[in-house]
């Protein structure tokens, strides 16, 4: 795996990391988000842990499981990973069939709940992908959230936050988004 160093520098953190909450794991575009400082900013009740990877394919995934998320036994993993075979121009039906081993593993491995960020991407495939993303969710019982147009954190965060809770969202916090 092409990012060592970063798989080594999560062991060590998840030595001293609280596990049992959100795991976000990902490729270039989620590495660029800071989770962990908009979770602090809302006061979730959830220890998050963002372990992305800048440069992440399909095939380095499988690879960093064991350290990215199984050691952390998270309730919920948020997955986003796409970006970098959509431009390594990685066929479609190889990168699905990819994915839905992902999640089989995940399921097979982990008791959480998983969803599936859409891949954001300005390829013209990127509809195309995230729409067998979509389908992929329904067959494996995966959530499925579409994070198009969610080009600033802010907005990303607003968009996943009620589903990293772990209580029900009030009728005064639905009313404010």
């Amino acid at each position: 795996m092409k990012n060592f160093e970063e798989i080594k520098k999560y062991e060590d953190l998840n030595n001293i990391s609280k596990k049992g909450g959100a795991v976000f794991f990902g490729g270039s575009y989620l590495s660029t988000i800071p989770i962990c400082e908009l979770v602090r900013d809302w006061g979730l009740d959830m220890p998050v842990h963002n372990r992305s990877i800048k440069g992440l394919t399909i095939d380095e995934a499988q690879n960093a499981l064991n350290t990215c998320i199984f050691s952390l036994k998270p309730q919920k993993v948020f997955l986003n990973i796409g970006d970098c075979d959509i431009l390594n121009k990685t066929k479609t039906d190889d990168f699905i069939a990819k994915y839905e081993w992902l999640l089989y593993t995940l399921h097979i491995n982990c008791k959480c709940r998983i969803y599936v960020l859409s891949v954001v991407s300005t390829s013209p495939r990127t509809n195309e992908i995230n729409s067998r993303l979509k389908q992929l969710c329904e067959t494996h019982k995966c959530e499925f959230i579409d994070m198009n147009e969610l080009n600033e954190p802010r907005k990303f965060f607003d968009k996943i936050r009620f589903y990293m809770r772990s209580y029900p969202i009030t009728f005064s916090e639905a009313m404010s988004v």
